[in-house]
């Protein structure tokens, strides 16, 4: 069988991928299968065998969910040869997930918070950047906001999320280091951050850490890289300083215990229900 044919291979596999789930899955799905078969120098289906898949599921070093991930696309390649006669069994599925233990978010410190804010002035996204630092929104539920989603209740001023990952809205509490940014009213039917030429300024959004080098320098766990270093920034400081877990959940919109439980390290021992005003 030639060199080629697993390129020829994922081809294939990438547009029966598609077929059946959308352009967007097929393309990450090929890309994670493509970068296993370079590692692990594969050249012919037979070369992937168990203990190559679970050797570089190992040697990852990435956040369990990616873990998964990766995983599962190898599994489906695999799937669609064996349904090819390509390969006579699914290797994949006789290995065991890949066990990831005691890793945590990254997350900034007092220090890197402030450069972090130097730079997106720079940039051009100060506000936006130190929206996420204070309130752990992620970055589609910030570029959403309208000015009526900025309201002021009987205990002070929140933000609306109407439109969720979890599809559930929520409040979340305005933070005293936002109300300089807040202090003038932003008409109801305007967004929060307008959008300064669409395109240049969704690539700063989305790009962050092409403006923020410090993203990449910090040492540690993979988890928490680019726009979402802001949120797990927001997260950390709220459970060192002692906010309950749960209320945490409740700010970041985020249903599973297991993705808050990360942060339970760094609640001091004698924790209690504390407001925004502590993180």
């Amino acid at each position: 069988m030639p060199e080629d044919d697993m390129a020829a291979i994922v081809v294939r596999f990438r547009k029966a991928n598609a077929k059946e789930s959308t352009e967007a899955t097929a393309d990450q799905n090929a890309s994670m299968v493509l970068k296993f078969l370079a590692q692990e120098n594969i050249a012919v289906p037979e070369d992937i065998t168990p203990s190559v898949v679970q050797d570089f599921l190992t040697r990852l070093d990435r956040a369990p969910s990616t873990v998964n991930n990766y995983r599962a696309a190898i599994s489906r390649l695999c799937s669609y040869m064996v349904m090819r006669g390509e390969l006579p069994y699914n290797p994949v599925a006789v290995t065991r997930p890949a066990k990831v233990q005691n890793i945590y978010p990254r997350y900034l410190d007092d220090k890197g918070i402030k450069k972090c804010l130097e730079l997106a002035g720079i940039a051009g996204i100060y506000r936006e950047v130190k929206t996420a630092l204070f309130t752990g929104m992620r970055r589609g539920e910030l570029m959403r906001l309208m000015g009526s989603d900025v309201q002021d209740t009987p205990t002070g001023k929140v933000f609306l999320v109407r439109q969720s990952k979890n599809n559930r809205p929520r409040t979340v509490p305005m933070h005293p280091e936002l109300f300089d940014i807040y202090a003038t009213p932003i008409p109801p039917d305007e967004p929060v951050f307008r959008r300064r030429g669409a395109k240049s300024w969704q690539r700063d959004i989305t790009k962050v850490a092409n403006h923020i080098p410090l993203f990449h320098e910090l040492k540690g766990s993979r988890i928490g890289r680019g726009w979402h270093l802001l949120r797990h920034t927001f997260a950390s400081r709220a459970a060192q300083q002692g906010v309950p877990l749960q209320k945490i959940a409740q700010w970041l919109g985020q249903s599973y215990i297991h993705v808050i439980q990360r942060y339970a390290h760094l609640a001091p021992p004698d924790a209690s229900d504390e407001d925004m005003r502590k993180v």
